[in-house]
């Protein structure tokens, strides 16, 4: 069920204060521009991404911080007061740039680029194994330009260092400018149709909206202030746990309990990780904005994954390696996911096709961009990526296929988001670099492509904090804003340049200070650099076939999502959701499941016995329980800027 928002009941009230982000106002992209950097410097110091679980509390904090202050100018009558539509340019500045500097996009690309040069050693033979294929406008090679960069007591501005980073710099800047710029291409296309026609929640920007709403009638709000008030304590207290032991915390974090298991067959729960309980406030509150059927879903298949797990070990299947193939059942699932949504737009496409040729009379005055413009932008934007991925050195079959099924995944992953709200999703190894190579078989990819394919696998395995959500999830934001939607492509585009040149001019600047031996974002700064290649040179002894059963559970999962899917649009009671399916081996299901049975179960109860009134009279305290959390957390979180570590970290 959709959460009902305040906005709807304080929209009469807006007035004057409502102004629209008119064609003359740069007031908030130049905000925005200037929030960026220190949003992406402040990141680096507390030395922990805050992108594991949306919305980004980061920029919550950075958007509580703009509403005090607005407080604070209405108090002495300035008329300069930012309305709620430039709040929501800035928002979504902060969104999707914060998205880019997480630890599986721009703080895995740069230790790549130098990361082969500095460790090849006699014993791991990878200057004759893989160094020609090496694009030398993609990564460095030189030892003098790399010394400071792992040694540290060097200085990033000099000559000789700039020179030598600037070329990777503005190559893999325009890589990542061209990815995004398709995804928003994308997401104009499908936004009509999710967000008037299908009506999706997007319970991920009730927060966010709610607050921005003006006069803010959230903030007078008795059961918010209590969802507030419980939700700091928690996180507050837990705080002061870390610095003095002796103050008892509260056990919501999550806990590993494979201590319990130790006899057959429960063992065999542990054999995709660990298997952990956890009672986070936050994710107990994005859980109840979830829809019903699509919380219980994620749990529901959870669960019965692990019981599945007991069964195969029962029949003797787990001397196996990866059976029962969770991990491609949910990449055929999430490819069913893109199919099956593509297949009930297809009127909207078939008319938008239409209009890339003049006819049909569809209106687009009001999209961000016209349908011409975003069809033909995903057009040119493939051509330069299979361009540049060819002139890298990848085989063209091998771009084509890589990226038709990146872009299917993403579109399965912002519906992920549009509908379910899910708040974490990383796909961990459900993506192209764990599914595509292993499947088809390295035997069959020449050297050359594989070693392109491990260079890019800073984009494509981890999709913890994937733009192309957050994009969409602005544009819902700027129709409760009244924001108007043609503006935010051009704050979108330049926060991602914005946002991408300053995170490496501040990584590189602090790491050829500190030296990347020592610098550790989120504990594993060599880390990301080491494994592509370490994982290359493994596939380069061993030239593997075709992984013909893997195949079949892609294809099992791709017809049993299929199924749920036509089942849900057939009959009004099913409840399976095939969302809740395609989430079965994320990590995040298996670190908030329990979160959301118990949200599930609190929504059951409410609707039942309090009806949608009571609902949508409770929704401020979970909204409080949300914000308190996150802002609480966000400042444990901002001590590492002057600790060197983060105290208490209150989400993983």
């Amino acid at each position: 069920m959709r959460p009902i928002s305040t906005w709807q009941h304080a929209k009469s009230r807006t007035g004057s204060e409502d102004r629209k982000f008119s064609t003359t106002s740069w007031r908030p992209v130049l905000i925005g521009l200037i929030l960026i950097p220190i949003n992406s410097f402040g990141i680096l110091l507390m030395r922990i991404s805050p992108t594991f679980s949306v919305p980004f509390y980061n920029v919550i904090l950075f958007l509580l911080i703009l509403i005090i202050a607005n407080g604070l100018w209405r108090k002495f009558r300035l008329k300069s007061v930012l309305s709620p539509s430039e709040m929501c340019v800035i928002y979504v500045m902060l969104s999707c740039s914060t998205a880019l500097t997480c630890n599986h996009l721009l703080a895995e690309l740069i230790p790549i680029i130098g990361h082969p040069a500095w460790y090849a050693t006699t014993e791991n033979e990878w200057r004759s194994l893989f160094f020609r294929y090496l694009p030398n406008w993609l990564t460095i090679n030189d030892i003098r330009i790399l010394r400071g960069y792992y040694e540290g007591g060097s200085n990033f501005h000099v000559e000789n260092h700039i020179r030598g980073w600037l070329f990777p710099i503005i190559c893999w800047s325009t890589f990542l400018t061209a990815l995004v710029w398709v995804m928003l291409c994308i997401n104009v296309i499908i936004r009509i149709q999710w967000t008037q026609s299908e009506r999706l929640a997007y319970p991920v920007i009730e927060l966010p909206r709610e607050m921005v709403v003006p006069n803010n009638p959230i903030f007078r709000n008795q059961l918010f202030w209590l969802g507030v008030l419980i939700a700091t304590t928690i996180t507050m207290i837990n705080g002061l746990h870390e610095i003095f032991p002796i103050i008892p915390d509260i056990p919501t974090k999550r806990r590993n309990i494979n201590y319990l298991l130790t006899t057959p067959p429960w063992d065999a729960l542990k054999s995709y990780g660990y298997i952990t309980i956890s009672f986070y406030p936050f994710m107990i509150g994005l859980g109840f904005l979830m829809p019903l059927d699509l919380s219980f879903s994620c749990w529901f298949f959870f669960v019965v994954s692990k019981i599945t797990l007991i069964f195969t070990t029962m029949a003797g299947w787990q001397s196996r390696p990866r059976v029962p193939f969770y991990d491609e059942q949910a990449f055929g699932a999430f490819l069913s996911i893109c199919v099956f949504v593509m297949w009930s737009s297809r009127q909207h496409l078939h008319q938008i096709a239409l209009k890339v040729f003049r006819q049909s009379r569809v209106d687009d005055s009001m999209e961000p961009m016209s349908y011409r413009t975003a069809c033909w932008g995903v057009i040119g934007g493939l051509i330069f990526l299979i361009f540049f991925s060819v002139k890298a050195g990848m085989a063209l079959w091998l771009v084509c296929l890589l990226f038709a099924i990146y872009f299917a995944l993403s579109v399965s992953v912002t519906r992920l988001r549009a509908e379910l709200g899910f708040p974490a999703h990383s796909l961990w190894h459900a993506t192209p670099y764990f599914v595509l190579l292993p499947t088809i078989g390295s035997a069959k990819i020449d050297p050359r492509s594989s070693t392109i394919f491990a260079i890019y696998r800073w984009f494509n395995f981890d999709w913890a904090s994937h733009p192309m959500p957050h994009q969409l999830e602005g544009f819902k934001f700027a129709d409760h804003t009244n924001t108007k939607q043609t503006k935010l492509p051009l704050a979108i585009m330049t926060a991602t340049v914005v946002g991408t040149l300053s995170f490496f001019w501040l990584w590189l600047y602090l790491i050829y200070k500190e030296g990347a031996q020592s610098f550790r974002f989120n504990q594993r700064t060599n880390f990301y650099g080491g494994v592509p290649f370490q994982q290359l040179q493994q596939r380069l002894y061993q030239r593997l076939p075709s992984d013909y059963l893997g195949l079949t559970f892609i294809g099992l999962g791709f017809c049993f999502a299929t199924f749920l899917a036509f089942m849900r649009r057939r009959f009004i009671w099913w409840q399976f959701h095939p969302l809740g399916y395609a989430m079965i081996s994320d990590w995040a299901t298996l670190s908030i499941w329990t979160c959301l049975l118990i949200s599930s179960v609190i929504k059951w109860f409410v609707l039942k016995w309090m009806g949608l009134s009571g609902y949508r009279r409770i929704i401020p305290f979970f909204l409080g329980i949300i914000l308190g959390e996150m802002a609480v957390g966000g400042i444990w979180a901002i001590t590492a800027v002057w600790s060197g570590e983060s105290i208490y970290r209150f989400w993983p």
